[in-house]
C-alpha cells in the first residue's frame, strides 16, 4: 500500500464541494451528529475519497451497505460489482493502477432525500486529479457520478446501496 496522505478542506464554507488535496496529516473523523441527511450524505462522500485516496480498503468499505445486493458500476463493461466481496475486488484493483490520482473534488449538481432522510441519492461531477502529464500541466479528468445511499439505522451513517461512476462518452465538461 502506498503512503500518501491527505486533507479534506470544505471550499467556501459549504458542503456543496469537497476537495482533497496532499498534505502532512490525514483528515480526522468526528463525532458530531449531522444536522441534516445532506450534511451526513456529503460527509460520507468526503471520508470515502479520503479512503479511497489513501488506499484504506477496510476503512473505504464502511461506505458501502452490507445489503448483499449493494451494486457498484463502472465505465467499462466488466466493471460490475454486487456484494461488498466483489465490491472489494474493484477496490483493490484500482489501488493497483497507475499513475494513483492526487486529488478529488466534487461539482455537486443534486442531492436529495426522501421526507423520512433515511435514503439519499447524489449526482455529482468528480474532477480527479492525475499527476502532471507530459507538459508538466495539469491533468484532470472528470467522471460521472451517481449513488443511492441509505441511512444506517444502527449508527446514523449513511452508506452506499448503489453507486456508479463513469467517463462521459466523447468529451469532459470543463473542469472548474
Amino acid at each position: 500500500m502506498k503512503n500518501r496522505r491527505f486533507k479534506a478542506a470544505v471550499v467556501a464554507g459549504t458542503c456543496a464541494m469537497a476537495l482533497f488535496v496532499p498534505t502532512a496529516g490525514l483528515a480526522q473523523a468526528t463525532d458530531e451528529p449531522d444536522v441534516t441527511p445532506k450534511q451526513g450524505i456529503m460527509r460520507t462522500l468526503d471520508k470515502y475519497a479520503h479512503d479511497y485516496l489513501t488506499e484504506n480498503l477496510r476503512e473505504a468499505l464502511k461506505a458501502f451497505s452490507d445489503r448483499p445486493d449493494t451494486t457498484v458500476l463502472g465505465t467499462q463493461e466488466n466493471e460490475i460489482a454486487i456484494g461488498k466481496q466483489q465490491i472489494a475486488q474493484v477496490l483493490m484493483r484500482a489501488f493497483q493502477q497507475e499513475p494513483a490520482p492526487t486529488g478529488i473534488r466534487y461539482r455537486v449538481q443534486t442531492i436529495n432525500h426522501n421526507r423520512e432522510g433515511t435514503l439519499g441519492w447524489v449526482f455529482t461531477w468528480v474532477d480527479v486529479a492525475m499527476p502532471a502529464g507530459p507538459g508538466g500541466g495539469p491533468n484532470v479528468v472528470s467522471i460521472r457520478f451517481t449513488a443511492t445511499l441509505e441511512k444506517n439505522p444502527a449508527d446514523g451513517t449513511w452508506q452506499f446501496v448503489q453507486f456508479h461512476d463513469s467517463l462521459p462518452a466523447g468529451s469532459f465538461p470543463p473542469a472548474g
